[in-house]
């Protein structure tokens, strides 16, 4: 199985705070105070910010990001526990959010089939896709920048990483068993940045 411009040695869970070393960011769009975890916002999209980490277990979890434009620190979407189920299908109710100055993770999900939802996202500090057992595509995206790395790892069922990254800085897409390699390559190349990217599905031919 072939690399793509680096080296793939260590296969990662998430990466460390250091790798991901995402101190300093100053926001790019104006926020406004009075974001909390008291409910669901109502009504169209608002320039309201949600300040403080966000981790979202269940599709009523999300709720309370919609209309919200931002988030100022790390956004999960992962079960409480390792192992355990989650109840997310949908990100249609992220459909108002535009960046997150930390990291977004999406760990352990066995419904969501793809990113829906986060269409409006243009940055992101890192984007760490995890052991999403039916995720299909990463369609969704739009002209998304990763600040840092995006690391795809461990998606079993993934076949497509769509079109929607703009830009990163280093490229972590590994053990994805339905994913091929030449599509690896293909996005790697695209945004000239390394890769480590072994143990996708291997392809003798790349269009």
């Amino acid at each position: 199985m072939g690399g793509c411009g680096g080296s793939g040695s260590e296969r990662p869970g998430l990466l460390s705070d250091d790798e991901n070393d995402q101190s300093g960011t100053t926001p790019l769009i104006s926020t406004t105070s009075g974001s909390d975890s008291s409910g669901p916002v109502s009504g169209d999209c608002t320039t309201k910010t949600w300040f403080g980490g966000f981790a979202g277990r269940s599709q009523a979890d999300l709720k309370k990001l919609f209309g919200y434009a931002s988030v100022v620190g790390d956004f999960r979407i992962e079960p409480a526990t390792s192992g355990a189920d989650i109840d997310v299908t949908s990100l249609r109710d992220l459909t108002c959010l535009q960046a997150v100055y930390g990291s977004v993770t999406i760990q352990g999900t066995s419904s969501l089939s793809d990113l829906t939802g986060l269409d409006k996202l243009r940055q992101v500090q890192s984007l760490n896709l995890l052991s999403n057992s039916g995720m299909l595509t990463l369609a969704g995206l739009k002209q998304l920048t990763v600040s840092y790395t995006l690391q795809v790892t461990a998606n079993g069922a993934l076949t497509s990483l769509g079109s929607g990254i703009a830009a990163a800085t280093t490229l972590v897409i590994q053990d994805n068993p339905q994913l091929s390699q030449c599509l690896v390559t293909a996005l790697a190349q695209t945004l000239r940045v390394p890769c480590s990217c072994d143990g996708n599905l291997d392809s003798t031919t790349c269009n």
